[in-house]
């Protein structure tokens, strides 16, 4: 038998082409129409009307409990329907963030209208405080126009990559404003910013201008006649931290940075310093040698002067003896200062009341207390006369400045940079008046951190690393029965 030659076999498929091919289409749409139908056709539907998809989700039970208690819920942002069936999970791109788990089958909880990209009032929605990059009504930056949230912030790429995102600014480019700022934002006190290596000005830190909690202004580091902290209070931190130690009245102490700055949990911050914790048990407030253990509190002048008054009034009625003797010695000496003086016992001084509780008034504010710390001035002739203590001496006490934050548009972590000793970067121990801005330069920053450029033995830092797009966070509260939000720190765009 003779065999067939390639001529013969390429003639039989030419043959069977042309032979009629229902067979293979009928086979070809039976696969074709259900794909078509599941995957296109019935989840259009399904999201073009959602809500003739509610009874199916009732009787099978999906989603009832977490729709009905939305419902219930009055203050709760209202959702979309979710698709029937979740038919539209097959165009899911890939998963989503991990903190948009519980809605990874309900595509409209974000994508509220049907073939549109997310809205900004989706994501809004649920993020209901987060601060605007420019504040409102301050500044009109043209390059901000038209940019979503979702094209920073890009979902369905795995649980952790859009926290990543957010921490480091993934697929947009701070420079391409911030070089130029004064292009973008003529007004911002803002100066050109590139990459930390090369182009980045000195830190701009907040400092307090008075005692009042809006008494803040942000000042460049290297501005050493603004670069001033208006504090109300006299401290000398080299004194503090002499490595051979501070005359107490134990002895001789030798004094850390934690004693006075304690971490407040965070890791960024730290709690406020008080006299009670952390100065009283050196800085004592006892007035009368006769009778050591009595203090003064650490209160308002009225409240000193009162105390004294009532004191001397009450042992003068009593008929405490002249002749006492002085007992209890009054650490009565600046720390670190080797001048001592006699203290003074007014219960052993000839007079009556009144006399005894100005002497006393006159060392604590004068002489030997509150003179230590705080800045005193002579006060008006009479104080309150709702007070015991109105006809003795009167003073003012200059006011302290609330604790604030130094950069409130950086992250900084203490917690992570525990391997370095606090006057590392904070120069306490070279600081000799309470004025001094103790914050690190940019310089001393360099010595570990880099660009974005990696660099050997130093940290590549992008401006994610330190900076936060947003405004900080913001705060609801109730003013007259209603709900005003309002930023928890100055914008980033001071024009002051």
């Amino acid at each position: 038998m003779k065999a067939k030659s390639p001529q013969d076999h390429l003639a039989h498929e030419i043959e069977n082409l042309k032979q009629p091919l229902m067979g293979r289409r009928a086979i070809s749409w039976a696969l074709f129409l259900p794909a078509l139908l599941a995957f296109l056709i019935l989840p259009v539907l399904a999201s073009l009307y959602p809500d003739s998809t509610r009874s199916f989700l009732e009787t099978f039970g999906m989603r009832a409990a977490q729709q009905a208690q939305m419902e219930a819920d009055k203050n709760a942002a209202p959702r979309p329907t979710p698709t029937g069936f979740a038919l539209d999970a097959s165009w899911n791109p890939g998963e989503v963030a991990g903190g948009h788990q519980p809605w990874a089958n309900d595509c409209r909880v974000c994508h509220s209208e049907s073939f549109t990209q997310v809205k900004d009032s989706d994501c809004l929605s649920c993020h209901k405080d987060i601060g605007d990059h420019v504040e409102k009504g301050k500044l009109d930056v043209t390059g901000l126009d038209g940019i979503r949230c979702a094209e920073c912030h890009r979902d369905h790429k795995g649980q952790m990559a859009l926290a990543n995102q957010n921490k480091h600014y993934s697929g947009t480019n701070c420079e391409s404003c911030h070089i130029n700022i004064k292009a973008n934002a003529p007004k911002s006190e803002i100066r050109d910013v590139g990459d930390f290596a090369k182009k980045h000005p000195e830190f701009r830190v907040q400092v307090a201008t008075g005692p009042k909690k809006e008494d803040l202004r942000r000042v460049l580091l290297s501005d050493k006649e603004k670069a001033v902290e208006k504090t109300g209070l006299k401290f000398p931190h080299d004194v503090h931290l002499d490595k051979k130690g501070i005359k107490g009245p134990k002895g001789e102490n030798v004094m850390k940075c934690a004693d006075c700055h304690v971490g407040d949990g965070t890791g960024v911050s730290f709690k406020e310093t008080n006299m009670k914790d952390h100065c009283q048990s050196c800085h004592e407030l006892r007035f009368e040698p006769t009778l050591s253990n009595r203090q003064v509190p650490h209160g308002s002048v009225e409240e000193v002067l009162s105390t004294l008054r009532e004191f001397y009034s009450y042992v003068s009625s009593n008929r405490v003896p002249d002749t006492m003797k002085v007992t209890g010695e009054i650490l009565q000496i600046r720390p670190g200062s080797e001048e001592k003086k006699a203290p003074a016992a007014p219960l052993v001084t000839s007079g009556d009341a009144k006399t005894r509780a100005t002497l006393a008034a006159k060392e604590m504010f004068e002489k030997t207390a509150c003179l230590v710390c705080h800045e005193i001035s002579k006060g008006p002739a009479v104080g309150d006369t709702k007070t015991t203590g109105s006809d003795l001496p009167q003073y003012t006490v200059a006011k302290v400045t609330p604790q604030h934050a130094w950069m409130p548009q950086a992250k900084f972590n203490h917690k992570a940079h525990d391997n370095q000793a606090c006057t590392d970067c904070h120069k306490a121990n070279e600081s000799k008046k309470s004025s001094d801005v103790l914050m690190p330069s940019i310089e001393g920053c360099k010595d570990c951190h880099v660009g974005k450029q990696p660099v050997k033995n130093k940290i590549a830092s992008d401006c994610g690393y330190c900076h936060g797009y947003h405004l900080p966070a913001h705060k609801a509260e109730e003013v007259d029965g209603k709900a005003k939000v309002t930023a928890l720190a100055p914008s980033v765009l001071n024009t002051k």
